[in-house]
C-alpha cells in the first residue's frame, strides 16, 4: 500500500522511480493483494542469450531471421561475425550469469545447479504455493526436461512419473509461474485453433534442463533443429553438429552423426 500511495502521489509521475525484482511472476502469487494495475509495467528477464553473454547487447538474430525466408536462415547465421562456438558447449554453459561466466567446467556447474534446484524446491516453490511432496515436483521436472520440444501431454507425463493428472497440471503451472517452464502455443492459421492445439514444452535455461535430465551432453534428432535454435537464441555456433534437440526423449534420439 505504501508503494501504491507513493506512486499515486508522485505528480508529475516519474518513470523508473521504483524497480521491483523477483524470481516469480508477481501476478500469479496468491498472497499479493495489490497488483499495481495501471501503475506498473512488467518485464520478464530470461537467462542470458549467447549474444548477451558475449557482450553484443542484443538477444539474437530473430528480427533478421523472421524477416527472411526459412531457406535463407542458415546463410544468415553463417554470415554473422563473432567467435565460433560449439553448440554443445553453449548449451552446457547456459544463460544464468554465474555458471555462464564464472564457472569453468561441468563439475563446478553441476554443483551450482544442484544448489539452485534445492533452493528453488525448498524455498521459492513454497513461497508460490504449498507443495506437500517436493520429490514429485523434482520427478516431474526431470520428465519435462526429457520432453523438450515435444507436444505437452499431461496424462502421459502423469503415467510416466506416477503423478495424477491434476497434480501434473498444478505443478506445471507452478513451474511456469516461476519462469522454469515455457509452453509454446501450437501454431495454426486459424487463430481460434491456436488456443486449443497442444502446446510444446521448453525449459527457460538449456543448461539447467541438461542437468535435470541427467544427460552428460545435449543430443537429439535432426528434426528438432528449432528446439536448439530457441534454446541457443540464434547465435553463431558451429554448424557441423547434426543433432539439435536438448534433452529430447531417448526414443527420438537414435539418429547417427
Amino acid at each position: 500500500m505504501r508503494l501504491k500511495r507513493a506512486v499515486d502521489l508522485d505528480t508529475p509521475r516519474r518513470r523508473g522511480r521504483f524497480v521491483l525484482t523477483g524470481s516469480a511472476n508477481l501476478l500469479m502469487l496468491e498472497r499479493i493483494s495489490e497488483s499495481l494495475a495501471g501503475r506498473a509495467a512488467y518485464v520478464s528477464l530470461w537467462p542470458l542469450t549467447r549474444r548477451e553473454r558475449l557482450g553484443g547487447g542484443r538477444a539474437g538474430l530473430w528480427t533478421e531471421l523472421l524477416a527472411a525466408r526459412f531457406s535463407r536462415w542458415m546463410d544468415l547465421l553463417r554470415n554473422q561475425s563473432g567467435p565460433k562456438e560449439d553448440w554443445k558447449d553453449a548449451v552446457r554453459r547456459g544463460g544464468f550469469p554465474v555458471p555462464a561466466h564464472e564457472l569453468k567446467d561441468d563439475a563446478e556447474r553441476s554443483t551450482w545447479f544442484n544448489g539452485y534446484v534445492q533452493t528453488f524446491l525448498e524455498r521459492n516453490l513454497r513461497v508460490l504455493r504449498a507443495v506437500e511432496n517436493l520429490s514429485d515436483v523434482r520427478r516431474l521436472m526431470t520428465a519435462a526436461c526429457l520432453r523438450i520440444g515435444n507436444l505437452l501431454n499431461q496424462s502421459e507425463l502423469g503415467r510416466d512419473t506416477g503423478i495424477v493428472q491434476p497434480q501434473v497440471h498444478r505443478f506445471l503451472n507452478l513451474l511456469e509461474a516461476s519462469y522454469q517452464v515455457v509452453r509454446l502455443p501450437g501454431y495454426a492459421v486459424n487463430r481460434t485453433l491456436r488456443l486449443i492445439k497442444s502446446p510444446k514444452i521448453y525449459w527457460s535455461d538449456p543448461a539447467l534442463a541438461l542437468h535435470l535430465s541427467g544427460e552428460a551432453e545435449p543430443r537429439g534428432a535432426p528434426s528438432k533443429i528449432l528446439s536448439s535454435a530457441i534454446c541457443l537464441h540464434g547465435g553463431t555456433l558451429s554448424l557441423a553438429a547434426p543433432k539439435c534437440s536438448i534433452g529430447a526423449r531417448r526414443a527420438a534420439s537414435k539418429s547417427t552423426s
